[in-house]
């Protein structure tokens, strides 16, 4: 009998992706999780600034979504990898538009916040990993 459907197969030592009854190999997953992240982050971008209306400021917050997404998943490099990226996107919509004075203070107050939140939670991902491989040997 065959097993359609996908799932996520957890025990005390590993996690696995199962797609029907086969698992994914881990370097599939590899390539594919980055690749996801980031075309998460470049559409989050574009929603915002292309396809939103006027007031693009007050949907920032989406932002977060991808953010933590990639800071739970890669730690503080990665989150600082996401930010990097956010920034740069942020500056190019900031120079293709024609925003104010108080339009541009607005994004950068809350890109100040988007940082904080994303290196703050890379940092805690790195250190409880850190923690648990030092649980794991001794």
């Amino acid at each position: 009998m065959a097993v359609v459907g996908a799932g996520i197969v957890r025990d005390e030592r590993r996690c696995a992706l199962l797609i029907g009854d086969q698992p994914v190999p881990h370097r599939v997953l590899a390539v594919v999780g980055p690749l996801l992240q980031f075309l998460a982050v470049a559409g989050t971008l574009l929603l915002i600034y292309i396809f939103l209306p006027v007031d693009r400021v007050k949907y920032f917050f989406l932002l977060f979504l991808p953010l933590v997404w990639i800071a739970a998943r890669h730690g503080l490099a990665g989150a600082a990898a996401a930010l990097a990226f956010i920034q740069v996107g942020l500056m190019l919509v900031v120079e293709l538009g024609d925003h104010s004075g108080d339009v541009m203070l607005q994004f950068e107050a809350r890109m100040l916040a988007l940082c904080v939140t994303g290196l703050l939670l890379g940092v805690v991902v790195d250190e409880r990993q850190g923690h648990h491989f030092v649980e794991e040997g001794a």
